[in-house]
Formats: C-alpha cells, structure tokens, sequence
C-alpha cells in the first residue's frame, strides 16, 4: 500500500519506481563512511592514505581500463568514412544580461557548493547585484575561447555502487562544482544545441539527455523493432552491451576533432579544448573520525562529472557509433545503455549478423578508448509465446 501510494503521487513514475526497486534489492547509493580501501601496494585504513588512492583511481580511470588500443587517427577516419557529411560552422552566440538573469533563475536552489563556498541559492540571491559584470565575464570568455582554470575545480565525494566497499572499482566520483561558472557553461549548451539541432547532427537512434525524448521512446522503439520482426516470422536477438566508465573514459583529442568535423571551430572550439583541459580534483572522505580531503590532481580524460556539458559532450563523442552497424542491425542508445537488434531470415542468417556486428562494434570501441565490459554484456534471442 505505501510503495503504491508512493507511486500514485509521484510526478515522474518511471525515477520513482526505480528508487523503489533498488531500495529494495539494497542498490541503493551508500554514503556511509570509508574505513577501509585496497590499493596497489595493499590496503589502507589511514584516512588521507584512502582519500588520496581513491582521487588517483578516479584520474587514472582510462589509464586503468584495457584501452591500449586506442587510435585516435583510426577513430576519426571511421567518423569521417561513415558520416559523409560538410557541416556548417558553429555560430557565435553572445548573450545579454537579461538571459543571464533568466538562466540563474531557473537554477536548482540548492544549498551544495563546490570549493569556493558559493551555492545556487547564494548565486540566486546575489543575481541583481552580479548579472552586469558577470555578463561581461561570460561573453569574454566565449568570444575569446578561454575557460578559466580557477572554474575547473572538483570536489568529488566517493560513492559505493553496492560492490565490496574496499575495492575502489565499486566506487562512482560524485563530482560537486562551482556554481557560477555552470551559468556560463548552461549559455554555451543552448547554443551548441542549437546548432546540433538546426544541421540534425545527433542520431535519432539516441535518447539519453535530449529535450522532449525520454526513457520510453527508447523502450517503445526496442520494443516495436522486436514486434515487427516476430509478426514478419523473422528471427531477432538483442545484443545489450556495457561500456566500462564511459564518460570517464572520453579521450580529448578524439572529442575535439570529433566536435570540430561537426561545426565546432576556431573560437568555440578553442574555448572547449580549454574548459576540458587542466581540470583539478579532489576527493573527499567522511570517516569515523571526521572529514578528510586528498591533494589536488588533473583530469587527463574523461567529461566533467556533475557539470551541466558534460551529458552533451558524451553524445557527440559517441554520435558516429550507429553509422558503423545501421546497414545490419538497429541500435537502441540511452547515454551509454546500448541495445543492438538484429533480424534475419534464419537463424544461421541472424547468427553471421550477430557476428558481424560484435566485430563492428569492438573495433569502434577499442579505437575510440573505450572498454566493453564483456562480463556485462548480453545477447539474447527473441520469440513469440506461439513458437516457443
């Protein structure tokens, strides 16, 4: 009775049912504190000590996973070979005070502050008295395509993914940054998406972090692809595959010219190679004993976590990957969540198509500097109840 009135009041059924499930299974994020964590040279119960092997996993991610085929030319050469298509160039968007106001306005008043101690709710008590000179900042820093390194700081906070709590693969960086320059990035998104739109650059196989698309289109599109070939008496399977810390694993150089072949150049994609370049994190622990921090370190890939770009960027890193399969099989994509279904005449048919995608789908992974969890991946073939 509770677990049905807390759905019946809930304005988003599908979050809420979810949060419920994984409640009950005990999946739940866990913030309890960090005693114990294993490291390279063994493990450690010493605060600073955990603090710091966790802030070094969370940098050295891409480092970590086996991504060592990675080829950055090859990467773009499939881009370029797949997607044959000249895109105009991106076009300037400097904005007034007025959307600078509007933006603030429709920020989360939320009292969580990155390392400057300035939260939402602060920002959005300070707007009249900030909008002029920080509009000013804003449109210096779009028209000179710098993003300040004092903006690029991370307090990350560990989170536990309900795995063993001493080993930091089980571990997700909640990342908290600073409030003000999210205002900026908020103005650049709006007109990066703009321009995404008018030239239709994002896949419609893609549902994850669009505007009026959501988690059941991509649930009704899977489903009606399976339907349709049962009802055509054809075989279907469905290849579900998972990308190993994927948006920690976005290679710069790779993003960079993947934004500048769709439009992204000179000025705007000067000012993205700064706001992804030199960006500084540091982890912080709640312990027993109190609250400990490690030292500072650079991000080397990865988009930023928590950072209003980041969603957006990991679309376009992973735009081309449709192209490669689209002639022999459908992709269903959520973010990273990607769902593969392949149809033929015949199993024997189905079975050179499955292969045949896996193929496709590994190379593209392993050039762009991804890793395919294959423990977590799935094939599973489809039928209906009368042909069972």
């Amino acid at each position: 009775m509770h677990i049905r009135k807390q759905i019946h009041n809930s304005t988003n059924i599908i979050k809420s049912t979810w949060d419920i499930i994984k409640d009950s299974m005990g999946s739940s994020r866990s913030y309890s504190p960090i005693t114990k964590i294993n490291t390279d040279n063994g493990s450690t119960t010493i605060p600073e000590e955990i603090s710091k092997a966790l802030n070094e996993f969370f940098v050295d991610i891409a480092k970590n996973l086996d991504n060592k085929h990675a080829d950055i030319n090859k990467a773009v050469e499939l881009l370029t070979k797949t997607n044959r298509v000249e895109y105009m160039e991106m076009k300037p968007i400097p904005f007034t005070e007025n959307e600078l106001i509007h933006t603030i306005s429709t920020m989360k008043t939320k009292k969580s502050s990155g390392y400057d101690g300035i939260s939402n709710m602060i920002v959005k008590h300070c707007v009249k008295a900030i909008s002029k000179p920080f509009t000013y900042i804003c449109n210096f820093s779009l028209t000179n395509g710098i993003f300040a390194d004092t903006c690029k700081y991370a307090l990350v906070l560990p989170v536990n993914k309900r795995g063993e709590r001493t080993n930091r693969s089980y571990y997700e960086p909640i990342s908290l940054l600073l409030s003000l320059p999210k205002v900026l990035e908020t103005m650049m998104l709006n007109g990066l998406n703009q321009h995404l739109n008018i030239n239709r650059i994002i896949v419609p196989e893609q549902y994850g972090f669009r505007r009026g698309i959501n988690m059941e289109n991509a649930v009704f599109s899977l489903t009606n692809t399976i339907l349709s070939s049962l009802n055509k008496k054809q075989v279907v399977a469905g290849l579900f595959c998972d990308l190993s810390k994927a948006f920690s694993s976005v290679n710069h150089s790779a993003l960079l010219q993947k934004l500048s072949y769709y439009g992204v150049r000179r000025i705007y994609l000067n000012w993205f190679e700064s706001y992804l370049t030199n960006r500084r994190q540091k982890v912080i622990i709640c312990t027993h004993g109190g609250n400990y921090s490690s030292s500072w370190k650079t991000a080397t890939s990865g988009v930023p976590q928590g950072s209003v770009l980041g969603p957006l960027l990991f679309l376009i890193y992973i735009n081309d990957f449709p192209y490669i399969i689209h002639q022999i099989a459908k992709p269903v994509i959520y973010a990273d969540d990607t769902s593969i279904l392949v149809h033929a005449a015949n199993v024997m048919e189905l079975k050179v198509k499955i292969d045949d995608s896996i193929y496709q789908i590994y190379e593209w992974v392993l050039v762009n500097g991804l890793t395919l969890n294959l423990d977590k991946t799935n094939i599973i073939k489809f039928s209906s109840y009368k042909s069972k």
